[in-house]
């Protein structure tokens, strides 16, 4: 009977306090985001199947990075400088 009208209550003041009405949604749900199993292939090339959450965090550590990767700074060419004193000055006018 209590939770009826807990329920009768917050239905109807969900418009003007919906935070409210979010609140005891996710209170009595218990949805935890969950991320498949994974196919990838290890460093010698044979393919595994992720299952565990520390096997699919070890396969996308392996797969990000070996597609992102840190370069020396040394390896560019300074862009040229396009803007000078007299565009900067000409701008205020």
């Amino acid at each position: 009977m209590l939770l009826q009208q807990e329920q009768a209550n917050i239905s109807a003041k969900c418009k003007s306090n919906p935070k409210k009405f979010w609140k005891y949604i996710n209170k009595k749900t218990n949805y935890r985001p969950h991320i498949s199993d994974l196919k990838w292939k290890d460093e010698s090339g044979d393919q595994k199947i992720a299952v565990t959450d520390n096997e699919k965090a070890a396969a996308l550590e392996e797969f990000f990075s070996s597609v992102y990767n840190v370069e020396d700074d040394k390896d560019f060419e300074p862009l040229p400088s396009h803007i000078t004193k007299n565009h900067i000055s000409n701008i205020h006018r």
